[in-house]
């Protein structure tokens, strides 16, 4: 028996992850995100003149969807938002306000408090584009909750 995901693959059920505090019965599990330093993340696409930013768009989006895959979240679409369909600057805009709901749910799922802001992403985006600092530093938190690599299965609070 399996689950059935997008496009008809069927999947293993995942394997039963201990009972943490915290943790709904049934709630699930994902995988581990990866821990990125926030200032790294800010500085390399300066560095790499820009290329590193849509990398690590996309990769943020993908692991989101990883950590929880209940939300349906196209890495591919926000990459595109981003850099393709920058001359609309509404759809950017919404996919900087957009990446902090992503992470209030991600926050609910690791069983923090939700306090991701898209708009102070937004206007930290505006002041020198430090917003991937805070999105990132918010990531961070949410992988602390679960000390495990990246790529490892974690429990889901809720």
């Amino acid at each position: 028996y399996g689950q059935e995901q997008a496009y008809g693959a069927v999947q293993p059920y995942a394997a039963a992850q201990p009972y943490a505090p915290g943790m709904a019965a049934g709630a699930g599990s994902g995988l581990q995100m990866k821990h990125r330093s926030p200032v790294a993340v800010w500085l390399l696409p300066i560095i790499t003149f820009g290329i590193y930013g849509l990398v690590y768009w996309y990769k943020v989006h993908a692991e989101l969807a990883e950590f929880d895959r209940r939300r349906h979240i196209n890495a591919a679409w926000e990459l595109i938002s981003i850099w393709l369909l920058s001359w609309t600057i509404v759809l950017p805009l919404m996919s900087l306000a957009g990446l902090a709901g992503k992470i209030r749910n991600a926050q609910a799922a690791a069983g923090l408090p939700q306090d991701c802001s898209g708009g102070i992403g937004i206007l930290l985006w505006i002041l020198f584009g430090t917003h991937v600092i805070y999105y990132q530093a918010k990531l961070n938190e949410i992988i602390a909750v679960n000390p495990v690599p990246p790529g490892q299965q974690v429990a889901l609070a809720a």
